[in-house]
């Protein structure tokens, strides 16, 4: 009877700020569940805002970090879902701005090229047209979102890239949703001015 009651326990989800304190509280698997649960998203979030798989990859892995270190600080104090998005926020604004200061060298670029070109050589099998279609309006799209202000591709890049609602959005940012949704349609209108003049 009480090996069936733990089973049934274990079953029930726990919310992301009882994860959140328990992580806090040094509970590896709660944190490990914590990770699971953000790494899809969190990811996406860097990923609208640089365009680069590897980029947003090695972002997430900053992100996480400074969750690991800053759980224990917040321990309770705050909604952990926001929170989180603030920090992956924060994390690609300082990146942004440390490649704005320190601009990647042609030769760098070059070979980036290089190689990407070489991956597309080795698999040899030819895409259908669809998919290289869908390839070409979603980088298209990344384009466009890269060229909005900083303040507009953040909440595009937090609405876009989760669930989070305006509210969570401005809890994230610090401003006040109605300030998060006048940028949302403002990012929307600029969207489909740059996406026209590009088709």
């Amino acid at each position: 009877m009480v090996a069936r009651l733990q089973t049934c326990e274990d079953k029930i989800e726990r919310s992301d700020d009882e994860l959140a304190r328990a992580a806090a509280s040094g509970d590896s698997a709660a944190f490990e569940e914590l990770v699971e649960r953000y790494t899809e998203p969190l990811f996406k979030v860097a990923l609208r805002f640089f365009n680069d798989p590897d980029e947003a990859s090695d972002i997430l892995q900053q992100v996480l970090l400074k969750v690991f270190i800053g759980l224990p600080k917040v321990n309770g104090q705050l909604s952990v879902r926001p929170w989180l998005f603030k920090i992956a926020r924060n994390v690609c604004l300082d990146v942004l701005k440390h490649k704005r200061r320190h601009p990647a060298t042609r030769f760098t670029q070059l070979e980036a090229l290089v190689e990407d070109w070489q991956e597309q050589q080795e698999g040899n099998s030819p895409l259908p047209d669809e998919v290289i279609e869908r390839q070409e309006t979603q980088l298209l799209v990344r384009k466009a979102i890269a060229q909005l202000p900083v303040r507009y591709r953040e909440v595009v890049a937090l609405r876009s890239a989760t669930d989070l609602t305006f509210g969570e959005i401005g809890q994230a940012l610090g401003m006040p949703e109605n300030t998060v949704k006048t940028y949302f349609h403002r990012a929307k209108f600029l969207l489909r001015k740059i996406l026209q003049d590009e088709v």
